[in-house]
């Protein structure tokens, strides 16, 4: 009977879930009755679904697919049609930048389109209580773009997330030091050979931190993402770098058991004090060893997906080239294109390391070779060769070859100052996302007009 009733409710919310949020057509009733037999909330496999079929729109279909998903708004836009919305797409927006974009246009705004606009928000970022609907009503008079309406509400959560938040302290307490093991043992899991994709929504995290500290009332939700921000950024940062190209190419996530014990924790903590002795460190990768003991984890938590079982040098040991070719003028020329490209599409503000990951430079390298070919030569530049080019110029290694990234970077810095200081419109959009923030001499599309 037990057994009947999960199937049953396993079929209900699937229906649900498609229908609410979307399809996933890689995650099927079949997974959600696999999630509930190993105890998932319906509450905690919704806000998955939520935000997987988030990323998974943002790389699928063309105009006419993302034009007919903006009727989950049930609202029309005069004025917005499919070639509105193409043309969108043309200019680098997501499909989360585009229903925005979609709701704040309107000519005679209404409190029911304001509504709609702050829930969409909620949806894709969460809550930010500092973002009122009589903000929103100002953005849809003055046209704001549905881009600077998400930096605006997303920079209001971070400031109100990192409020009440101070340095770490010495030693680390258990509540904080559950966060750096929590999000790492994740990130380790995502590393095994058959590279999983795990369960990543707060609500989650939020469910097992309070299930570890048997906290009745719960942790504040403000509080905890201010945490995560301060004693796991770069390892949260990580772990969606590593997943979100999976569930682009078909991944779905899975339920695995990755909760943290007090014996985990106490582990934890002894080979961080042995290895590291600096409690502001969180970041898991900077030492071989620590990264090392949360693999060790994840493979005895989940030996079925970790055979077999990987060695510290299989972790953190860079491939060694046989030989490192030169880069040619014709190979930096198409990296300033496809750097081009990207600072067009984000913004030349948000051109520092922190953006720059290796998901992005693999893009970069696969332009490079694509821009190579169609000049009839044969590149063969990898996602680490590409990054190390570029971070190397971001830290003012001023060689001639790397100068234009160095300089760049230089007035990345500045801009990203100005628009913090002084706010969006402070910048001219031209500028701030140009044709060509690398001029390349005798390029076509380095005109600046």
């Amino acid at each position: 009977m037990a057994s009947e009733n999960q199937h049953e409710r396993a079929r209900l919310l699937y229906a649900h879930l498609k229908a609410e949020a979307g399809d996933y057509p890689h995650w099927n009733e079949s997974d959600i009755h696999d999630m509930i037999k190993e105890g998932v909330s319906d509450e905690h496999i919704e806000a998955e679904w939520s935000g997987t079929v988030l990323m998974y729109q943002d790389s699928s279909g063309g105009a006419v697919d993302v034009f007919s998903r903006l009727s989950r708004f049930g609202v029309t836009r005069h004025g917005v049609d499919q070639i509105s919305v193409a043309e969108w797409m043309e200019e680098g927006m997501s499909e989360r930048t585009i229903a925005l974009q979609y709701l704040l246009h309107t000519l005679e705004p209404t409190s029911e389109d304001t509504k709609a606009c702050l829930a969409e928000l909620d949806r894709q970022m969460g809550p930010c209580p500092s973002m009122t609907e009589e903000y929103i009503l100002r953005c849809m008079k003055d046209r704001t773009l549905g881009e600077n309406l998400a930096m605006e509400y997303s920079k209001r959560r971070q400031e109100a997330q990192l409020a009440d938040q101070t340095d770490v302290p010495e030693p680390m307490s258990d509540e904080d030091l559950w966060f750096e093991l929590h999000y790492g043992l994740l990130y380790a899991t995502t590393k095994l050979p058959s590279e999983p994709v795990v369960f990543r929504h707060p609500r989650r995290s939020v469910h097992q931190y309070n299930m570890y500290f048997d906290d009745g009332s719960g942790i504040d939700d403000g509080l905890f993402n201010a945490k995560t921000s301060r004693l796991a950024r770069d390892t949260v940062t990580r772990l969606y770098c590593r997943l979100d190209p999976f569930i682009k190419a078909g991944g779905h996530p899975m339920a695995l058991r990755t909760t943290v014990t007090s014996d985990h924790l106490a582990a934890y903590r002894k080979i961080r004090k042995e290895l590291i002795g600096d409690e502001s460190n969180t970041d898991v990768e900077s030492h071989s060893e620590r990264l090392q003991f949360l693999m060790d984890l994840a493979a005895k938590l989940h030996p079925d997906l970790a055979s077999p079982p990987m060695q510290s040098t299989d972790v953190v040991a860079p491939e060694k080239a046989p030989t490192k070719i030169p880069w040619t003028e014709m190979e930096r020329h198409a990296l300033w294109r496809t750097i081009n490209r990207w600072c067009k599409d984000n913004g030349v503000d948000r051109f520092e390391s922190g953006n720059i990951g290796i998901v992005t430079c693999q893009t970069f390298a696969d332009d490079i070779k694509a821009d190579c070919a169609d000049r009839g030569v044969e590149s063969v530049r990898s996602a680490e060769s590409v990054q190390s080019q570029v971070k190397d110029a971001m830290r003012r290694n001023k060689t001639v070859a790397n100068k234009p990234i160095t300089e760049l970077a230089l007035r990345a810095k500045a801009m990203k100052k100005k628009l913090n200081d002084k706010g969006v419109d402070s910048v001219p959009k031209s500028e701030r996302f140009p044709k060509a923030a690398i001029v390349i001499p005798g390029d076509d599309e380095s005109d600046t007009d």
